[in-house]
């Protein structure tokens, strides 16, 4: 199959009436047009039985897009807390950084801002060894955002 075709299956989340196996190119993990791969984009759209299917079919989670973002980074950009869970489950990486040097946990507190709606992803990633210490391309690391912007809604779970 065309891979082409087979991005366009995963981004309209059809995977009712084909199986899914039957449009994976030879390689599940090819890149799009975009630099992404196929559970880039389903875990982007949030597609959660679709990142499950890709994973057991061999997709990798720690791919990097050409961003340098990793399958991770979109959960704490967009606060997939299931699909994260999926993804862990499967040894996802979370000490992969992107192009800026921000890790999946940094920029779950990032796109947090202070306003509690990442708390349980945040905590998830923690409990599954994100560095709260790792330090992005400008010397800034998770704890120094909690502090830095005084988010009062993290500082128990980064032990302030």
């Amino acid at each position: 199959m065309n891979p082409i075709n087979f991005f366009e299956y995963v981004e309209r989340n059809e995977i009712s009436s084909i199986t899914l196996e039957s449009l994976i190119p030879t390689n599940i993990n090819v890149l799009n047009n975009n630099g992404s791969t196929a559970l880039h984009l389903a875990v982007y759209h949030g597609y959660d039985i679709m990142t499950h299917h890709l994973i057991k079919l061999g997709a990798n989670a720690n791919l990097q897009n050409k961003d340098g973002k990793t399958c991770l980074h979109y959960t704490a950009e967009y606060n997939r807390i299931e699909i994260a869970k999926i993804l862990l489950s499967n040894n996802a990486s979370l000490s992969i950084a992107d192009n800026y040097g921000n890790q999946p946990l940094w920029t779950a507190v990032f796109n947090d801002k202070g306003r509690n709606d990442r708390r349980e992803l945040i905590e998830l990633f923690i409990s599954h060894g994100a560095d709260k210490h790792h330090q992005n391309n400008v010397a800034k690391s998770p704890l120094d955002i909690v502090k830095i912007a005084s988010y009062k809604n993290l500082e128990k779970i980064f032990d302030l």
